[in-house]
Parts: structure tokens; sequence; C-alpha cells
């Protein structure tokens, strides 16, 4: 393509980021992302034509559902890792002996009174002519467990106790590690082949693993399966979000980005919490995890592509199918769908005087270069850690809450949930997730303050409100960061962000689980949810405000009228945008002298950002 083709005059930048439309395609190579990316162009036009309803209320569904399956499974040591009373088990020539008067005899006492659990007295039995022998203190490497049967928790499966125990603590961080590291390579798949694909290729993958890790024989194949359910629940609920997001319209885009996360956060932790205490069997647990785990596997299946990526990707007979099937999942009329999606399409080719609407993923790297958009990354990151840091580590330390603050948990992010979606409508995404930020903060330090006075009930009620507001604020975050992503690189932008927050995670699991304990974790854990917090609500202060488009009062009364409203405002825009034959001829010398004021204009961030 010659080079007065591949550059735009500053006065037809300025037309094209009035009316929404793209840039022209800086280069012809055949791979295909959108110039300065015009997603709010195309998103709220696709949006026009899809409606709202049914389709986009069963994308919420399986969404609520791939929450659901992830914190089953992130959390799933409530159920198979249950820690397990244990004791050195006698020899075999002592295997006559009962097992209380073993305890009793052989095991050593230790200062607060438990019998010792990883030590025993040598020789194990005192001999009869002398009883009050001095008997040394050895360690064995067999042990008996408080279990009706010891398959049923990995600590007691594979001897995970005493010399071995790291093992047991490395099996709560490792998972979180592995999603780190291969979420975002699901992301990168979904932006090359696609949201279905990549949903579905990580459904199969997870439902694999899930059956596998419940027929595990040994540690290593228990410890790979988990490895890999962990990287494919994350990659399933990442992508499911995306998907909602992208064929929901801005009205409520924020409500629903909100909603994905509200029923798994709210219900799962202490649904487990009242499963772990009837101690179930190996298999029943599995059974447990596996029943949700088929039905987003089912659910998925009936998924469609976003018709906006599509559109975006230089695929517009796949997004006109797309778009229609919604639409007509949606109560509307396929044949009004079909004309105006063709509009659509039309308008965007006569935008171009190249007749495309693509350009090369080399050449849409510009935007990576506008200021707005580094500091959009680098504000969102710190949030995306710090809430997971929050979430992930007052749920491992709140884990043996007792039923009636788990009731009143309920019940108050019940509440909060309710109260963010009502506000995010009015204010805006931004001042919603700073607020919820600052208190955080704010719950953090007054926890830390209430642990110093060892004042316990104060505590539990306060390191509820902590979660309640971390698990609110995650959900904020996740619609807020896709604001900041182009759609076609979105997924992998996500994913890389939801990655930074599992590092978040790993850091609140080595602080609980390896600092000591849940109650030696306070202050630490306090101190890191206050600090980071804080600086991710005043991070994101430099970055513009979202709001959710009011509803109309009025709407179109018959799909003619509908059909009419929109086509006419494809139509407005057309003629807006059109450019004079000499201005698309234009000398190659002239588009020389004008190419660094050009490409200074397309530079600019969009306004939806």
């Amino acid at each position: 393509m010659p080079r007065e083709d591949t550059l735009r005059s500053a006065k037809d930048d300025a037309k094209a980021q009035e009316t929404g439309a793209a840039t022209h395609p800086v280069s012809s190579a055949p791979t295909f992302v959108l110039v300065s990316d015009t997603r709010m162009f195309i998103q709220e036009n696709v949006y026009a034509i899809l409606g709202h309803g049914n389709f986009q209320r069963r994308l919420l569904f399986t969404g609520m559902l791939s929450v659901t399956v992830l914190l089953l499974h992130a959390f799933a040591n409530f159920l198979i890792g249950r820690d397990v009373d244990h004791w050195c088990r006698q020899p075999d020539d002592l295997s006559h002996v009962s097992g209380e008067t073993w305890r009793n005899t052989a095991i050593p006492i230790e200062a607060d009174g438990s019998h010792s659990r990883c030590t025993v007295y040598h020789p194990a039995m005192p001999t009869p002519d002398n009883a009050v022998e001095i008997r040394s203190v050895i360690s064995r490497y067999c042990w008996n467990y408080d279990t009706q049967d010891v398959s049923d928790s990995i600590v007691s499966r594979w001897d995970l106790v005493c010399n071995k125990r790291w093992l047991y603590k490395f099996t709560k961080i490792a998972n979180m590690l592995v999603a780190a590291l291969l979420v975002p390579a699901a992301g990168f798949v979904s932006d090359r082949i696609g949201h279905q694909l990549a949903i579905l290729g990580s459904v199969i993958c997870l439902l694999a693993c899930s059956v596998a890790c419940s027929v595990a024989q040994t540690f290593f194949m228990f410890l790979v399966t988990r490895f890999f359910l962990s990287a494919a629940s994350c990659s399933v609920q990442v992508l499911m979000f995306i998907l909602i997001y992208e064929v929901t319209g801005n009205q409520n885009r924020a409500t629903y980005g909100v909603l994905d996360a509200a029923l798994g956060t709210t219900l799962v932790p202490p649904a487990l919490y009242v499963l772990s205490i009837q101690e179930p069997h190996w298999v029943m647990a599995h059974l447990e995890l596996l029943l949700p785990t088929f039905m987003l596997v089912f659910w998925c299946f009936l998924l469609d592509e976003s018709p906006a990526w599509l559109l975006s990707t230089g695929n517009p007979h796949a997004a006109e199918a797309a778009a229609v099937a919604a639409a007509t999942s949606n109560g509307l009329s396929a044949h009004t769908a079909r004309e105006a999606f063709r509009a659509l399409v039309a308008h965007i080719r006569r935008r171009d005087a190249s007749k495309q609407f693509v350009m090369t993923i080399g050449g849409s790297d510009m935007f990576m270069h506008e200021p707005l958009f580094r500091w959009g990354v680098m504000s969102v990151l710190p949030s995306w850690f710090s809430v997971n840091l929050a979430y992930y580590g007052f749920v491992l330390q709140n884990a043996y809450t007792r039923h009636v603050w788990r009731t009143i948990h309920m019940v108050v992010q019940a509440l909060l949930y309710a109260s963010v979606c009502w506000y995010i409508s009015d204010h805006g995404q931004r001042e919603t997730l700073s607020i919820l930020l600052a208190f955080l903060c704010a719950s953090a330090v007054t926890h830390a303050a209430v642990s110093v006075t060892m004042a316990g009930q104060l505590s539990s009620a306060v390191v509820l409100v902590v979660e309640s507001l971390a698990s609110a604020a995650l959900s904020v975050n996740y619609g807020y960061t896709a604001e900041v992503f182009p759609t076609t690189v979105r997924s992998i932008g996500l994913t890389i962000s939801y990655a930074f927050g599992r590092v978040g995670v790993i850091v609140a699991s080595v602080i609980v689980v390896l600092w000591g304990g849940a109650n030696e974790a306070d202050m630490p854990l306090d101190v890191a949810v206050a600090a980071l917090a804080l600086l991710s609500a005043v991070s994101i202060q430099w970055l513009p405000e979202i709001f959710a488009r009011k509803k109309e009062k009025s709407c179109c009364s018959s799909e003619k009228e509908r059909k009419e409203a929109i086509l006419a405002s494809l139509s407005s825009t057309i003629k807006t945008i059109k450019h004079p034959l000499k201005t698309r001829r234009r000398s190659s010398g002239a588009v020389s002298a004008s190419s660094s004021k050009t490409r200074t204009l397309t530079a600019r961030p969009p306004s939806s950002l």
C-alpha cells in the first residue's frame, strides 16, 4: 500500500475522533487489529443491535458459575486438605498394645499438655523391672491418624506431617503460582483465536484435571492435576468476564461486572465451611466439587463468540452471525438485526478510503506508547495486587470462624454488593473503587489496632468487614481494568493484571501459612493491606472516570422504529465523516509534511479511557 494511503491528515483525525471512528491503517500486513482501537464505537453500536435480555443474562449466569467453581477449587483444601490429628504409630512388635495405652505410655507430652505428634519414647514401653528408667525421645516416620478413613484428607492420605509438613503448605502456594504463570497464556490465545474457543479449551482442561485429581493415587499426580486445575479455572473465569463485558451495553456493564463475582464470593466460603464440618469422605468431597464443574462445562458449550471482538479482528461475516443469534435470543427480529449490522459494517468500510478497517498488530502497538494507557496499566496493577492480597489473605485467616459470624458476614456482604451496584451507576467506577479502597485501608488499620488490644469478638467483626470490602473492590476492579485495555488485546491485558493479583494471593498465603498461623499473621497482613490499598486508591485518581449511560425514558415501541433509529444513527455518522476525493489523493509530499502532527493526534487516548 502506498505511503499516502496509509496516513491521514490532522483534519481527518479530528473528524474521526469526533465521530468515534477508527483511524486509517498504517500497514497492509495480513494480521488483524483495529487502529487506535475503536472499541467504544463498535461495542456500543453492536450492543444497540444485540439488545439486552436473555443472551446477557445467560452469560451472567455462566460467569457467576465460573466464579463459584474457581473459588470451590481454590479453597478445596477445606474439604480434601483438612488437618488431621496424628501421632507416631507403634512398631509391629507392639501391635498388640491398644491405641489408648500406646498414646498414654509411649507418646511424650508437650508443654501445652497435648500429646506429641512427631516423637516417641525409646524404648517405647517401660520395662516391668524398672518403670522409671530414663527414656530418650526419638522421631518415627509412620503415624496413626484420628480419622475414620486415612484417605479422606491429603494430610493422612500421603503422610504430609512432621518432616513432610512443608509439602502441605507448598500445595496452597504452588496452585496460585501456576495460575499466575499460565493464565496470561490463555489470554494470549483468546486474543488470537477468540474468547469462545479459549473458554471451551480451558473448561475441558478444567473438567479433565478435576476428574484426574479425584482419582490421583500419588501425591505427585495430585499436585500436577491441582496445578493445571487452578490455571484452567482461573482462565475460564477471567475470559467469561471479558465475554460478558463485550456484549453488555454501557448502561448495565458495570452492574453486571459487580454481580458476576457477587454470588460466588458471598456464598462459597461459608458453604465450604459448612461442608467441612461434615468431614466428607474423599469421594463425596470430590463429587461436591465436580457437580458445579459439570454444570459449568454444559453452559460453556452454549456460548457464542463476542460480535464486537469478531468485528474488531476483521471477521464481519462471523460477527454478523453471532450478532443475529444474540439478537434473536433477546427476542428481536433476525431480519432487523441483520440489516442493522450490515449497515454498521458498511459504515466502517465507507470510513476507510482503502476499503479496509483492519491493520497489523505491529501498527496497533501505538496505543501502548500513549501516556494515559501506560499510566492506566501501572495504576490498576497495584489495585489488583492489594485487593487479592486482602481477600484471599483474610479468607485464609478467617477459615475457622464460627457459623454465627459467617451468617453475619453473608448479610453484610450482600448489603455491600447491593450498595455498590446502586452507587456505581450514578457515580462511576473510579469513584466507587476509590471509596472501597479507602474503606479497605481504614478497616485494615482498625483490625490491626483491635488485634493489639486482643479484643477477640471485635476482631472477628472487623475482619469480616475487611473481607467484604476486599471482595467488592475485586469485583469493581475487573470492570475498571477492562476499560483500560483495547478490545483486541483485552484478554492478554486483563489476564496479566489477574496474574499480578495472583502474586498478591501468593504473598497472602506466605504471610498466613508460613508466618506461623492466622493469629501471628494479623499484624503483617493488616499493614500490607492498608499500605497497598492506600497506594492503589491514590494511583487511580489520575485516570478518567467511567460512567454508566442513563437509560432512555422512552424507547422504540416497535421493531420498525428500532431499526429506523439504528440506521438513522449510522447514516448521520457516515455523512459527518465523508472525505473529499481530493483529501484522499493528496501528494506524498503533503502527507509527509503532516505525518508528525497526524501521529500525535492518532496517539491521543480514546475518550473511553
